[in-house]
């Protein structure tokens, strides 16, 4: 088979495994690396996640988008009412300076302009009005503000880059001339990549961030300070009921693994406390309020555990060691987590042991349609141990993400 054949079909794949797009309506063409999507979706939105899915697949240079906005007759709207839903959706949203950004709409064609302080408010103004009814296309032309002092931007950047478990000092090198920013040097993943120029875009007055970061292959270790560790895998199970969740963490457990890899998550509207719990890196849950039995039957198999408030998803109970990840991500150790895609902490979490940004947001639908997460993250053969058990323990959906690097906090 040739290469573009090969091609075409991973990005139609793609495209199916993708929640929010009728793959159906889109065609798929494929030369040289470059790929042409064609065809028909209901929304913008859709159309944009079709471009981002088509992005995702490894030997894809460049995406030529030809995709046509069909709007259904119940979500078409006037230019008028457009609009007035846009500036409603920014003058709710709180990281967007109010009045910083203007919006103009012609034929279902949205304009944003004005000016704002960093990149993560310009990309949450395109996000805001991305799922609006009636949007057919998007142009951002909102610029960011140059800073006066820009002397130690390169600096902030770099230090940001150095306090993530993801990068060798060595390996990434900033210049910065002005707030144009340049990153080069080498990592072993693109996911690393990608979130390298996520942390510099997080710098207030990064107006421009050119990122020659090469992926090498060969980069198959990761290093933190003076220890270095294999690549690992992580392990994802959804289950549609907490009892087959808690079935299945217990069948590991008398399997022998090592409990310290695994977490559960799930909705935590079962207790009524604001304040539920608490995460204790060095110690098992102690304590998870007076309504904690409908968790408590794994207090004693997982290490850690937090509970916190999720826009859209509500309440979220996270059990065991991914507790750590989401504790960092809300102290902000982990950079650039709100700009990836509008990651929050959970989202951020699950990124930073090797799930893609695209599986994270799938996973997170699951969340939301009440089901439950058993993540697993450790050494491959600690890992293939593990599927093989849940396997037998009927789960909707089994996922494991290779090439996922060793955390520290997870894998000690």
């Amino acid at each position: 088979m040739s290469a573009d054949r090969q091609l075409q079909q991973a990005v139609t794949a793609e495209l199916g495994w993708e929640p929010s797009v009728v793959a159906a309506h889109i065609g798929v063409a494929a030369n040289a690396g470059v790929v042409t999507l064609t065809g028909h979706v209901a929304s913008f939105s859709e159309k944009y996640a079709a471009e981002m899915a088509a992005h995702r697949v490894k030997g894809v240079k460049a995406v030529a988008e030809e995709i046509e906005v069909r709007l259904p007759f119940e979500t078409m709207r006037t230019d008028e009412e457009i609009a007035g839903a846009a500036i409603d959706r920014l003058g709710w949203d709180v990281t967007i300076p109010k009045d910083a950004v203007k919006v103009q709409v012609e034929h279902g064609w949205v304009t944003l302009t004005g000016q704002v302080d960093s990149y993560y408010q310009k990309d949450n103004a395109r996000i805001e009005i991305r799922h609006l009814f009636g949007v057919k296309g998007l142009s951002d032309q909102i610029s960011i503000k140059p800073r006066v002092d820009v002397a130690d931007l390169c600096d902030e950047i770099t230090h940001a880059l150095h306090r993530s478990w993801y990068f060798d000092p060595k390996t990434i090198n900033v210049t910065a001339n002005g707030g144009r920013i340049h990153l080069t040097g080498s990592v072993g993943l693109l996911r690393d990549k990608q979130m390298a120029a996520a942390t510099a875009w997080s710098a207030p007055g990064v107006t421009s961030v050119q990122n020659d970061i090469a992926v090498s292959s060969s980069a198959t270790i990761i290093k933190q300070g003076s220890h270095s560790m294999a690549q690992h895998e992580t392990l994802v199970a959804i289950y549609a009921t907490h009892d087959a969740a808690e079935t299945a963490i217990r069948q590991v457990s008398d399997g022998g693994l090592d409990m310290k890899h695994f977490s559960i998550v799930g909705r935590g509207y079962h207790t009524d406390e604001q304040v539920t719990g608490f995460y204790s890196a060095g110690d098992r849950v102690k304590f998870w309020g007076s309504r904690g039995a409908y968790w408590g039957g794994l207090w004693g198999l997982l290490f850690g555990g937090m509970m916190l408030t999720i826009p859209v998803l509500g309440p979220i109970v996270v059990l065991g060691s991914l507790a750590a990840g989401v504790f960092t991500a809300i102290t902000g150790a982990v950079e650039g987590a709100v700009v990836m895609g509008g990651l929050g902490a959970l989202g951020a979490a699950l990124f930073s042991i090797g799930i893609p940004h695209h599986s994270v947001l799938q996973y997170e639908t699951a969340l939301k349609a009440d089901s439950y997460l058993i993540v697993a993250h450790g050494p491959q053969s600690e890992i293939q141990r593990a599927k093989e058990m849940l396997q037998a323990s009927g789960p909707a959906r089994l996922d494991i993400h290779a090439d996922a690097p060793a955390i520290p906090a997870l894998a000690a």
